[in-house]
């Protein structure tokens, strides 16, 4: 299990499943957000606690960017249409986890989504690669 708060502690979450990869992804949202996102479906796979607000994206992808309303930190995104098991897929920002070195291990994908939407760059490297 990982658990991760914002900077205030207002919003947690809980990552209850061992994530496969982590991602980073180029787009315009989530380089201004410096993310790394691991992905699970809200009520399954993780728990969020506290009140958010968010940003909504409405183009292709449809997701709402989930942040603290006090201290600002991004926490999570959320698709705004349920897939199809009518659950809501959740991408979780792995850089508001609460212990780094618990997540160093999770290999680590980088993902050209700004223009030709596919993985790129270095091969073989862990979140820990990209966190220090």
């Amino acid at each position: 299990m990982i658990t991760g708060s914002c900077l205030c502690k207002k919003v947690s979450w809980r990552y209850q499943i061992e994530p496969k990869r982590a991602v980073a992804c180029n787009c315009t949202v989530c380089s201004r957000h410096g993310s790394m996102w691991i992905y699970g479906s809200q009520d399954r796979d993780l728990e969020i606690h506290g009140d958010t607000r968010f940003y909504l994206r409405q183009d292709k992808q449809n997701l709402g960017f989930h942040f603290c309303d006090s201290c600002g930190c991004t926490l999570f995104w959320k698709a705004i249409k349920p897939n199809e098991d009518g659950l809501f897929t959740v991408g979780i920002n792995l850089r508001q986890a609460d212990d780094p070195d618990q997540v160093g291990r999770i290999p680590l994908i980088h993902y050209d989504g700004l223009e030709k939407y596919v993985s790129v760059g270095p091969k073989g490297q862990t979140v820990k690669d990209l966190w220090h």
